[in-house]
């Protein structure tokens, strides 16, 4: 959004069409740097040179803000996202890992779902373990694709046309931050239904 805001001072006044261009602009513009981000930590999980810093974060102000950074995406596609911390505040892990892992869940979400679909994120504590689960009504994973969901490059749909775009990046690394804080990912699923996702990290 930076780089949209950027753009609004210097331009001053925007018509609809400029605000809608400069939007996707912004929008492909993070998404870029995100997905170099995701390649930067993959090789580093691999050369085992990939730290963390742990700090006690506020649970709740943390997702609103990735939530706000895909607004725009969400209001293209047409998709509400809705938020329920059920009481979580604060949490003590990395604030950047785990604000990697709800972006590439919600950003997964929102690409496979339909026009006026919907996205849910829920937060709660379960025996000292944050779960964050998000889930949608989007196209589903087939269930004999679920298990390799989280190899690094994997793609659903290899089809020589395919709709939905990525590198298959995104659910490797949600599972290695999980992992590396001493957690763990569960996927569940239906075609044409919706997938949700839990993550389970120690608070």
């Amino acid at each position: 959004m930076l780089l949209f805001e950027g753009f609004i001072g210097i331009l001053g006044n925007l018509n609809d069409k400029q605000t809608k261009y400069l939007k996707n602009i912004s929008f492909s513009g993070n998404h870029l740097l995100n997905l170099i981000q995701d390649i930067l930590d993959i090789s580093k999980i691999e050369a085992g040179k990939l730290g963390f810093t742990y700090e006690k974060f506020s649970v709740p102000s943390t997702v609103t803000e990735v939530v706000l950074s895909m607004s725009d995406f969400a209001a293209t596609k047409k998709v509400s996202v809705t938020v329920n911390n059920n009481g979580v505040s604060l949490i003590t892990a990395d604030r950047t890992k785990f604000k990697q892992i709800l972006y590439n869940l919600l950003h997964n979400s929102l690409k496979f779902s339909a026009k006026n679909g919907y996205v849910k994120i829920h937060t709660q504590i379960i025996d000292d373990m944050l779960e964050l689960c998000v889930r949608d009504n989007g196209v589903g994973i087939p269930e004999d694709k679920i298990g390799h969901l989280f190899d690094c490059f994997y793609q659903v749909d290899t089809s020589s046309s395919r709709r939905y775009g990525g590198a298959g990046l995104g659910l490797t690394l949600v599972r290695q931050f999980a992992d590396m804080h001493g957690g763990n990912v569960h996927v569940e699923s239906k075609e044409s239904v919706g997938t949700t996702v839990y993550v389970h990290i120690p608070k």
